[in-house]
């Protein structure tokens, strides 16, 4: 039974109150019981609405508007149809579309999804008699990555929007489970040491909308992640953009033999350089680039001029840290003297710089002096492979932009909490991530939509800003009493709100109270 609220105004002396009145079925006593609040006097109406908005009685537009969008699209009506087709009811469908648009907004746990809907004045309100119910629809999702291929295509498709670049790249999501499939240790990006973690593999267009991921146990490697991409396949009309962690030269011989374009990083360091060593300006910063050729391959060789003395200065820094360290080493014994040398050494990634020995009683290291120069050399140095014609300016702009991805996964890790996975099956990790990716997807078509619909261009940071805020209350009950206010003026929500016919109205503000003498 869903709630019902009415708004009374009680007058004593020359004062008027404003009273809520809640009405919900109790269970337990088999009847509706009806409890009052008082929100103050009518005077102070700017208190009341603050009272309001930060009570739990409220109506959340953003994700009303995530939803309406897809709606819109006619998404819906294909994840609908899928859903059942797998043997979800009406209710675990509502729930899972409601937990992919709060995902995109303001990712909730379990326990504070179902406070979430219970009490929230959503027309698509559900009530959930026990918590688990919340997630119930998830272990329908037997094949959720393939699923969101064809959601992501569906979209471009009714966005009319056709991509030219395709960027590629991995991460690592570290998880709390007991997952043996998954249960892998490997090279962890966000620099946690021991945790079992799965690798998470996507691509996106130029736009940040996502096309396609995949989940990996967590030490797969980043070239069997392109591998098993470029099996899918990928569409050969755009240019796909990856870095030197996907690179090899049987990669590359496999791209053109199948024709694709592409700017890959590439870790090779035996080129013929050709040509003189250009500055040109890039995104505010002056960059040396210089060609090459490797195997009858287009190479360019660049750094950023600043940034490479930066990193020069950190690796040598880093250099004397360990020279300074084995001297003044302090320990019980020589062994346990040499640990931790060895300890520094690994901790700042100079392994295969430094060797450590005990001789006469003293701790000796020595340096590799070729391997050193090698590492100096390469201190941000970026090189880049590719079959394309274009100037080295505008190959290596594409490439940089490929950090794009990389804002890709900060999104994705916060705010929308893809990770820590605290689900211990396999089949619930997936589906978790999937309705990520869902809300993410949401999030992405939204900031498209209002770029090309009504001319309103935002980052995702600020549309996360205004989505968040766009919070109104809308009680039409039966005294007459009308309030409808949204938390921040957005300029774009109310035309947005038209044009996708949700069924909330906006204004800045509207109240229009009885006369309480009436």
């Amino acid at each position: 039974m869903q709630k019902q609220f009415v708004f009374t105004i009680k007058t004593t002396g020359k004062q008027s109150y404003l009273y809520l009145q809640k009405s919900k079925y109790d269970k337990k006593r088999r009847k509706p019981v009806t409890q009052s609040y008082s929100l103050g006097s009518i005077n102070k109406i700017g208190e009341i609405i603050e009272k309001l908005l930060t009570s739990a009685e409220s109506v959340f537009l953003g994700e009303a508007i995530l939803q309406g969008l897809f709606e819109k699209l006619n998404i819906t009506r294909h994840l609908k149809k899928d859903l059942k087709e797998a043997g979800a009811t009406g209710k675990q469908i509502r729930l899972l579309q409601f937990l992919m648009a709060t995902r995109g907004v303001r990712p909730l746990s379990k326990l504070g999804s179902v406070r979430y809907l219970n009490h929230s004045l959503l027309e698509q309100q559900v009530v959930i008699d026990h918590v688990n119910e919340c997630y119930g629809g998830m272990a329908l999702l037997t094949d959720p990555e393939k699923l969101f291929r064809k959601y992501s295509a569906l979209t471009l498709a009714a966005l009319n929007y056709q991509p030219t670049t395709t960027y590629f790249d991995t991460t690592s999501i570290f998880f709390y489970s007991d997952v043996d499939s998954f249960r892998s240790k490997g090279f962890n990006k966000d620099h946690r040491r021991g945790q079992p973690q799965v690798i998470f593999a996507l691509s996106c267009t130029d736009e940040l909308l996502p096309t396609s991921y995949r989940v990996y146990p967590g030490n797969t490697s980043d070239i069997t992640c392109f591998k098993d991409y470029l099996a899918l396949p990928p569409d050969k009309k755009c240019l796909l953009v990856f870095d030197d962690g996907c690179y090899s030269f049987d990669m590359i011989q496999y791209l053109d033999k199948h024709r694709y374009y592409y700017i890959a990083g590439c870790d090779i360091t035996k080129y013929q350089p050709i040509g003189e060593v250009k500055i040109r300006m890039i995104n505010g910063k002056h960059w040396k680039i210089q060609e090459a050729i490797y195997q009858d391959h287009r190479v360019i060789e660049a750094y950023n001029i600043k940034n490479r003395k930066k990193g020069l200065e950190k690796f040598d820094n880093k250099v004397s840290r360990v020279e300074q360290f084995t001297q003044q080493v302090k320990g019980r014994t020589l062994d346990s003297k040499q640990q931790k040398v060895q300890e520094l050494i690994t901790s700042l990634g100079l392994k295969s710089i430094f060797t450590v020995k005990q001789e006469e009683e003293r701790i000796i290291l020595t340096k590799n002096a070729q391997t050193l120069k090698r590492k100096r050399k390469r201190t941000k140095l970026i090189r880049i492979m590719t079959n394309l014609e274009d100037s080295p300016k505008k190959i290596l702009t594409q490439y940089l932009n490929r950090v794009d991805v990389e804002r890709v996964f900060m999104y994705l890790k916060s705010p929308l909490a893809i990770r820590p996975v605290f689900h211990s099956k396999e089949q619930s990790i997936k589906a978790h991530i999937f309705i990520t990716m869902m809300g993410y997807l949401q999030l992405t078509v939204l900031r498209y939509y209002l770029k090309t619909h009504h001319q309103v261009d935002l980052t995702l940071e600020l549309l996360l800003e205004e989505l968040s805020f766009a919070t109104a209350i809308v009680v039409e009950p039966k005294t007459g009493i009308k309030l409808t206010y949204a938390g921040k003026q957005v300029s774009w929500l109310s035309s947005l709100l038209q044009d996708l016919e949700l069924p909330l109205r906006h204004s800045e503000m509207l109240l229009d109270l009885p006369n309480p003498d009436s």
